[in-house]
């Protein structure tokens, strides 16, 4: 774990936690008639701490803030009314996280388990069934993300947006002299961090060689609006994804949500090569003239790419006069990629004969009708 993060998450989580005594005690003495400004601050030092704690790895932090965290919700909804019981709880709750703070690295926290079934005991019957109820979010082209329906609860809040938003560690970070950290900072400030994590897998290795990007997904939910939220977040446009509250709530794959897909602007830019411009609204991937295993891969950069800023995708094929297995095996990937997310994908007009046939061999004929 690098230091200079590990110190940052320590000095900002030291200095939330100052308060912490004070605000539990006024808590307390406050009872049923207590402030919501109050209940708000305590939830924000718990949050901030899940939040950075659940980026650096430090699984014993972001599990006791989180359950933290879902009780200061419960009393924010007057479901759990503070008294000299609860607030001893969470004393003895915060003051764990604290020493976890302290000592990251350290073997498990003594008694923590306890610790955590006592606080989980204070739900109620409906919270406990929603805590431990969980769902999956994302996939496609991101990781998927396992939220318990209280912390989803929770998130949606307020009429507030899910995102799925994905950082680039290179680009949008390092190379914007900022630290990942930072990051995490700017969007605790403006809205809930559900869950993030970074894809290593993708840095590549000594074998395979290394990739171009090191990307940072975030689960983020937020009261900003999708038309200026990619200001907030310092990133592409197409890298900032709106999900579908109710699609959520039900368990659905997730998908756009309708009319909110990025679409500003015209799309022109050069993807692995490969040129991608916008035509009636949907992100168009022009291929070359080999369709084969040497150059499918960068195909597929430029049309995940593609995805990430349109819901619609074409692909031109007008130039190709060779298509192998490899090709056939994409179409079937970018056909379920944009189903899973809402999108569609297809040609742009009918696939010249040396496509079509290499689609007919593999015996993915109907493809050439589905994807058109």
């Amino acid at each position: 774990m690098d230091d200079e993060l590990l110190h940052s998450f320590q000095e900002d989580s030291r200095e939330n936690l100052e308060s912490i005594e004070g605000d539990l005690m006024d808590l307390e003495a406050a009872g049923e008639a207590f402030e919501d400004d109050l209940v708000n601050r305590i939830f924000r030092t718990a949050h901030s701490i899940k939040g950075a704690a659940g980026f650096l790895g430090l699984e014993q932090a972001a599990g006791l803030a989180h359950v933290l965290e879902n009780l200061l919700h419960l009393v924010r909804e007057r479901r759990l009314i503070p008294s000299r019981k609860t607030v001893d709880a969470f004393m003895r709750g915060f003051d764990a996280l604290g020493r976890l703070v302290d000592n990251p690295l350290e073997e498990a926290e003594e008694g923590l388990e306890g610790l955590v079934a006592e606080l989980e005991g204070m739900y109620d019957p409906e919270a406990r069934d929603l805590a431990h109820t969980d769902r999956e979010i994302g996939g496609g082209d991101g990781p998927v993300f396992t939220v318990d329906d209280l912390t989803l609860e929770e998130a949606l809040k307020g009429g507030k947006f899910l995102y799925l938003v994905e950082y680039d560690l290179i680009h949008d970070v390092h190379r914007k002299d900022k630290t990942p950290y930072d990051v995490i900072r700017a969007m605790l400030d403006s809205g809930y961090i559900l869950d993030s994590k970074v894809d290593l897998e993708a840095a590549g290795d000594l074998k395979s060689g290394f990739g171009n990007s090191i990307p940072f997904h975030v689960l983020y939910a937020t009261i900003i609006d999708p038309e200026i939220v990619s200001m907030l977040f310092d990133v592409p446009e197409g890298r900032v994804r709106l999900l579908d509250r109710e699609s959520v709530r039900a368990g659905e794959p997730p998908r756009w949500a309708s009319g909110t897909e990025p679409h500003a602007g015209v799309l022109a830019e050069s993807i692995a090569g490969l040129e991608v411009a916008e035509e009636d609204g949907a992100a168009v991937v022009r291929a070359g003239e080999e369709l084969t295993l040497d150059t499918v891969e960068n195909l597929r950069q430029a049309l995940l790419r593609a995805s990430e800023s349109r819901s619609a995708v074409r692909l031109d094929v007008s130039d190709a006069n060779r298509a192998d297995f490899s090709f056939a095996q994409l179409v079937v990937s970018a056909l379920r990629h944009q189903a899973e997310c809402g999108g569609d994908f297809g040609f742009t007009g009918e696939p010249p004969e040396p496509v079509a046939a290499c689609l007919r061999r593999a015996g993915l004929d109907r493809l050439l009708g589905e994807a058109t």
